[in-house]
């Protein structure tokens, strides 16, 4: 699993008493509520993210605070739907697409499990009052501490939804390729030594231009008729300004893939130093002989690296190519709460 580097923030001990625990949750479009310090930090989560989607797309933000001995230790912002709440950044938009990969709240330091039952216990018994529902929580990760806390609070149902397979790199390209079976990995090397016998050229943009965004639009529409579909006018305005965001904790970085002086393929992907996330992608189809959307992540993988980076998460979907890579599964599940 990919795991966050810890708080360093102290554990709260199995002892500590729960009597002094405070729920509120308000409707609001202020989003610098959120603490600086969390321990699962994921760029979906992050304010900059959260603003975007929710004046984009018309939410309806609320956000929930839950605090022990007055200080905050759980929160997140929510998306209200008549009586149902789903968090921000999980509304289908533009016909039905989802653009969120992680859903989660935010804890604020390592708790244990009895305080975080009592948490969500306090958190279904006040939002009960308030006419809700049901709480949907989509694409929580395996290695949440709220799937934890959630499996032993009654009308709650936890169920598989997708999986975000990822590629540890701590065993270099070798030793990744050497996780990959016989038949695949030599038809990667064999496509890999396709490209390098041409005139080719990877690189990472840290400085996105707005010429590179028109391009990163271009391959993607050009790449497939769905990504076509799913890349409307008001969709490609929606990433341009993703593109442009300043994250707190993470950077939004795009790299391109050049065969004989052209644009073949670009992969739009955010990076911590850690992690790196591949987000989107595409490639002109007039380079298939090249393979330059397989090609394009796996230049992208030596570069993380070369770079010290721990994992390369390619997020939701089980797509072909990112088990050609040597990419697990890490499941991600579905929790509906009755209140």
């Amino acid at each position: 699993m990919i795991n966050q580097p810890k708080s360093d923030i102290n554990t709260f001990p199995q002892t500590t008493p729960f009597s002094d625990i405070i729920v509120t949750f308000t409707s609001t479009d202020d989003f610098n509520k959120l603490s600086t310090k969390n321990i699962n930090s994921y760029p979906f989560f992050e304010r900059e993210y959260l603003e975007l989607f929710s004046n984009n797309f018309n939410c309806n933000p609320y956000y929930l605070c839950v605090k022990h001995d007055n200080r905050i230790i759980m929160e997140g912002y929510f998306d209200k739907l008549d009586e149902q709440l789903i968090l921000l950044g999980m509304r289908p938009v533009l016909g039905g697409q989802e653009l969120t990969d992680y859903g989660d709240v935010i804890y604020s330091g390592y708790i244990s499990g009895d305080l975080g039952v009592k948490l969500w216990g306090e958190t279904k018994s006040y939002l009960s009052t308030m006419g809700i529902k049901t709480i949907r929580l989509d694409y929580l990760r395996a290695d949440s501490p709220t799937l934890l806390f959630l499996k032993s609070l009654p009308n709650v149902e936890i169920s598989d939804q997708e999986v975000a397979p990822f590629i540890e790199l701590s065993a270099g390209f070798e030793g990744i390729l050497n996780r990959i079976n016989k038949k695949d990995r030599q038809e990667l090397k064999r496509k890999l030594r396709r490209l390098e016998a041409i005139d080719y050229k990877f690189e990472v943009k840290i400085e996105i231009s707005e010429t590179d965004i028109n391009e990163f639009i271009r391959l993607h529409r050009l790449s497939d008729p769905l990504k076509e579909k799913f890349m409307s006018k008001a969709m490609a305005e929606y990433f341009k300004m993703l593109i442009r965001l300043r994250f707190k904790n993470w950077n939004v970085n795009m790299a391109f893939l050049e065969i004989e002086g052209k644009n073949a393929a670009s992969v739009l992907f955010f990076s911590n130093g850690i992690v790196l996330m591949g987000y989107n992608s595409g490639y002109d189809p007039l380079f298939t002989y090249y393979s330059p959307g397989l090609m394009s992540k796996v230049k992208l993988m030596q570069w993380a690296i070369e770079n010290g980076f721990q994992t390369f998460d390619t997020l939701r979907g089980n797509e072909r190519y990112k088990y050609d890579l040597g990419a697990v599964d890490l499941k991600l599940y579905k929790a509906i709460i009755k209140l």
